[in-house]
């Protein structure tokens, strides 16, 4: 199975007892851009997270690459937007509900595009299929 390069616990308490997003480390980038990258807006521009794996559920993911972006620190479940399939030999499967269920949109390899109407902050697992 392929590691995932997701974080699952992505928050340090501060002095003042607010949440804050920790660095990340592991963002998809130009070298080893094999997997699916999901954006917080319809555009690649905003902040974004990264999979090299199937995910049964999106909750415990958080939009961590692309600091300057809009959404960054937001949970991926039910708040992504746009997608890029990285992977130049498999295709990305985003479903409506967790564990890979309910309606879906295909994306398929080295592609992107905005998640439809349906879909768009209503994606809640992802699977390569």
């Amino acid at each position: 199975m392929m590691a995932s390069v997701a974080v699952a616990s992505a928050f340090i308490a501060t002095g003042a007892g607010e949440a804050t997003a920790a660095p990340r480390a592991g963002c998809l980038n130009a070298v080893d851009r094999q997997g699916v990258e999901l954006y917080f807006n319809s555009n690649p521009n905003s902040a974004s997270q990264g999979f090299t794996d199937n995910q049964p559920t999106f909750a415990d993911d958080y939009f961590m690459c692309r600091g300057n972006g809009n959404g960054y620190t937001q949970v991926v479940k039910n708040n992504a937007a746009y997608v890029t399939n990285w992977n130049s030999h498999n295709r990305y499967r985003i479903y409506y509900n967790t564990n890979y269920d309910g309606p879906s949109q295909t994306f398929t390899w080295a592609t992107s595009g905005p998640l439809n109407d349906e879909l768009k902050n209503n994606n809640a697992s992802g699977k390569y299929v």
